[in-house]
């Protein structure tokens, strides 16, 4: 008997979202160009992986933001989330953000659940993922909701390095006391240097070139210098 499969194949799945990835990221890299404002910073970003089996693995990362040329320390994030992997090169994750700003001091939290896959090639990998953040902000009970697409590419150098160039953009779902109305949030591109240490640790090094759309004021974009290390854990530039 002759049986029919209505499911499409893993594979058409994923160049579907590489494919809708790509468009949402040059719509990204498009809007961007009116950007009236520039600033520069830093961030020194750091992360470990605890695998708990084939596919299950515990992750932390700690983030430390300058902006303002440098001179102002501008947040400290901490992400805690736990990840799950199949054979397609792909993953889902659930995660934890906790935002503490520096002057005025203040908070914010997120929840959030991603969605990512590789499409390995010869010597290089197309890479897409999609984030869902609901956004929690000291002194509100407003929750801001936001999704974030992201398309890219991962080169082979050689067996100990790599480069990551991808992009990124962040639509908000709907307008709160802190966010004026949904729309285009930001944008960020980022081309990144990836090589292999002893004892299972990665260096990396980058440029994040953030877009704010300030709805209304003037959009800023900001030069970040991206830096830290990872220990068993993925690319630190897919998961800023």
């Amino acid at each position: 008997m002759l049986r029919t499969h209505l499911r499409p194949r893993p594979a058409a799945a994923l160049r579907h979202l590489l494919l809708a990835g790509t468009c949402l990221a040059l719509v990204g890299v498009a809007r961007v160009s009116h950007a009236e404002d520039h600033d520069a910073g830093v961030w020194l970003v750091n992360q470990v992986a605890v695998p708990l089996g084939d596919r299950l693995s515990v992750h932390a990362m700690l983030q430390n933001r300058w902006n303002d040329e440098v001179e102002h320390y501008e947040r400290t994030l901490v992400r805690p989330w736990i990840s799950y992997a199949w054979p397609e090169r792909g993953h889902v994750a659930l995660g934890y953000d906790h935002h503490e700003f520096e002057g005025p001091d203040r908070w914010e939290r997120r929840a959030w659940q991603r969605l990512a896959v590789q499409k390995p090639l010869e010597r290089f990998a197309l890479l897409a993922h999609v984030w869902l953040e609901e956004r929690f902000f000291q002194d509100t009970d407003d929750v801001a909701v936001r999704a974030r697409f992201n398309a890219g590419v991962s080169f082979e150098l050689d067996a100990d390095t790599a480069v990551v160039v991808r992009d990124e953009i962040f639509f908000d779902l709907n307008g709160t006391s802190r966010i004026r109305n949904a729309g285009l949030g930001e944008n960020h591109l980022v081309a990144a240097l990836s090589r292999k240490l002893p004892g299972d640790l990665v260096f990396e090094v980058g440029y994040l070139q953030q877009y704010v759309d300030r709805r209304g004021n003037a959009d800023v974009y900001t030069h970040f210098l991206m830096t830290g290390f990872s220990w068993r854990a993925p690319q630190l530039a897919d998961w800023l």
